[in-house]
């Protein structure tokens, strides 16, 4: 968390930040919350395929049940994402941040990682040999591309952030 602490602060452009142990403070409380944040966003992606075998076995309409997996699935890590990047954009950095200016990177960042899960979900559904070639390895390789994939998305946004509070923060050239 400190290192995404000290990505957001580059993002916006601030060099001196708090102290050490009012950083640390803010550290350890973010790493509960966001924690809890990604707990409920992971579940999602994780608990709903089983719920959508149960529904489709047991459901008459199939397209339904298809649509609610895929809503639900992805819809409501969306959500929950764009909730957990605003509050990381809004108040890990070293600088008070209204909700407004850290929506856009919040809504491409959580975006960005929503596309980024549905295709490393396709991906490992599709190859099914990947076991086979790469032997226990294949699972830690594909969660250390997807985690720097989501700290990817992550940082993108606070960098569309960074460039809208710059753009904000420039006096207005007058016609001269």
């Amino acid at each position: 968390m400190q290192a995404i602490r000290s990505a957001l602060n580059r993002a916006y452009g601030i060099d001196k930040g708090l102290s050490f142990w009012r950083a640390r403070l803010k550290v350890t409380l973010f790493t509960i919350v966001v924690g809890t944040g990604v707990l409920a966003a992971f579940s999602s992606m994780v608990i709903m395929p089983y719920v959508s075998q149960f529904l489709w076995a047991n459901a008459g309409d199939r397209q339904s049940v298809l649509w609610l997996h895929n809503g639900v699935r992805y819809g409501s890590a969306f959500v929950v994402l764009i909730g957990l990047y605003a509050l990381l954009y809004g108040w890990l950095p070293d600088t008070r941040q209204r909700l407004y200016t850290v929506r856009p990177g919040a809504l491409v960042g959580a975006a960005l990682w929503v596309a980024a899960a549905a295709t490393l979900s396709y991906t490992l559904q599709t190859v099914g040999k990947l076991a086979l070639l790469y032997g226990s390895f294949a699972g830690v390789i594909a969660t250390l591309v997807f985690l720097y994939i989501s700290a990817t998305t992550l940082i993108f946004g606070a960098e569309i952030n960074g460039v809208l509070r710059q753009t904000r923060l420039q006096p207005e050239k007058s016609s001269d």
